[in-house]
């Protein structure tokens, strides 16, 4: 385990489950604390991205409409150059700080591809737990957009199991 990593587990070890960083999408502290399964979830993406001090994250679903940068985004950016969010739920008019970029936006692959592409820099890319709320068309459509202009080091996606939501199930 490489020193960034170890530096990224023991904070979120600090954090999760205070209400002094929020760990839901909408900024509430909830969900069992460090028995639940997000915070296992981030605890294992931090491991699987093996991030370095000059990687730089594109975070999809990785904003929140009360704070801006989501959780695991604001625990990457203590240690790494830069983590770019893609969410259409970011705070309108949320602040970032130097080395959070928020794009307000729906991911599908037009948007994912204009943001790989303006950003050749970046080298990781991390969704948690958020692709199975996705249509699988649109789903489809980011992994495409990930597989035709990605040229970074590593993808990591968590799923929550069931993996299908009610509100993504076809009939």
């Amino acid at each position: 385990m490489n020193t960034i990593t170890r530096k990224l587990k023991a904070e979120l070890w600090r954090r999760f489950g205070t209400s002094d960083y929020p760990a839901e999408w909408d900024g509430r502290v909830h969900g069992g604390g460090k028995l639940s399964q997000r915070h296992w979830e981030y605890f294992i993406g931090v491991g699987l991205l093996d991030l370095a001090p000059d990687s730089s994250v594109l975070d999809l679903g990785g904003g929140s409409p009360a704070t801006g940068a989501g959780f695991f985004a604001s625990l990457l950016a203590r240690e790494i150059r830069k983590v770019t969010v893609l969410d259409p739920n970011v705070a309108e008019g949320a602040e970032s700080g130097n080395r959070v970029e928020l794009i307000r936006a729906l991911g599908d692959h037009e948007t994912v591809a204009q943001v790989l592409k303006a950003r050749p820099d970046i080298t990781h890319i991390s969704s948690i737990s958020v692709l199975e709320h996705i249509q699988p068309t649109v789903r489809a459509g980011i992994i495409s957009a990930i597989n035709e202009c990605f040229n970074g080091e590593s993808f990591v996606a968590t799923f929550e199991f069931p993996a299908v939501s009610e509100s993504v199930t076809s009939r």
